[in-house]
């Protein structure tokens, strides 16, 4: 074993990355540096001098280093994320989870939130918080919730367990992004209901929802090859194929989504920057009104929410 420090090793990774043009590189090798010797940053800048004596832990980095290399996303090869506080295992059958759909995750909360305390009294909205007992439906006694192309789960888990939502159903067409999505939800302990569906095409889809949330495939297929590698070549095509303009998830949700909502039922989708006026003109068609457009952090529109007429 060569006699190399700690700071010997990081910089010999941070170099291959940087020559791969590897996006972050610095921050890549250093995050693969915790993950491989199983140490805080602290304990890292601490030890910047220390030999390394592990010749186990040498090599596995070194191979670490290699894969990210090759534009495996750092997410896959440490297997977890951070979502809205929470972390949640990842791997190539799911989406790698993104800030973009913390924003839809906002929006849900945010106007539901809105939406309860408008008909509560002054003094019973200024003491309101995300509990349980503060989402009861004025019809049916509970809120009913479905996640709608769930993947890692990580938009029912995440409301869920800041929502409070009673009931919440999360579905997708592929068996192993549910099975990631039913590990996250038991780590994270939430309560959800999972289906495998092909979209709505499934009996056991629940009725008379109060809320569908989705975000949904809407890459168009012609522009998946010209994204970075760790996407194009990484993520699973089909939960970023829109089809050949982008709406074809959406067009779906729009002529479907109504037959399994209560009226005053409200929807949210997480869109591409550009397909707002799209994406309004569509559900406009279909029996959705009051259409607002939320923009992220960048300006960027970013997600679409209605209610159903």
């Amino acid at each position: 074993m060569k006699n190399i420090t700690y700071a010997g090793l990081y910089n010999e990774g941070k170099t291959e990355l940087l020559s791969a043009g590897i996006e972050d590189a610095e921050i890549d090798a250093k995050l693969l540096f915790l993950y491989v010797f199983n140490i805080s940053l602290n304990d890292f800048y601490l030890k910047l001098n220390n030999k390394i004596d592990d010749d186990v832990l040498l090599q596995r980095y070194r191979e670490l280093i290699k894969k990210r290399v090759s534009h495996t996303p750092l997410q896959y090869i440490t297997g977890v994320q951070n979502f809205c506080g929470m972390d949640f295992f990842v791997n190539p059958s799911v989406l790698i989870p993104r800030f973009d759909t913390e924003i839809l995750v906002e929006t849900v909360l945010n106007n539901e939130k809105r939406i309860m305390q408008m008909n509560m009294s002054g003094e019973e909205a200024e003491n309101t918080v995300y509990k349980k007992e503060n989402y009861k439906s004025e019809k049916s006694g509970t809120k009913r919730l479905l996640d709608l192309c769930t993947g890692s789960g990580i938009i029912a888990v995440t409301l869920k367990k800041a929502g409070g939502f009673d009931e919440v159903y999360a579905s997708d067409i592929s068996r192993q992004a549910l099975d990631t999505a039913v590990k996250n939800a038991r780590y994270n302990m939430a309560d959800i209901t999972f289906i495998e569906s092909d979209m709505f095409n499934n009996p056991d889809m629940p009725h008379m929802l109060d809320i569908i949330v989705s975000n949904p495939p809407y890459i168009k297929s012609a522009d998946i090859q010209k994204l970075m590698p760790e996407v194009a070549e990484h993520e699973p095509v089909s939960a970023l194929d829109g089809h050949e303009d982008g709406l074809y998830f959406y067009r779906i949700i729009a002529q479907k989504a109504g037959d399994y909502m209560a009226h005053g039922g409200r929807l949210y989708l997480e869109i591409g920057s550009w397909q707002a006026e799209q994406v309004k003109d569509l559900f406009d068609k279909h029996g959705f009104s009051d259409i607002k457009v939320v923009k992220d952090l960048a300006y960027n529109d970013r997600v679409v929410y209605m209610t159903r007429r």
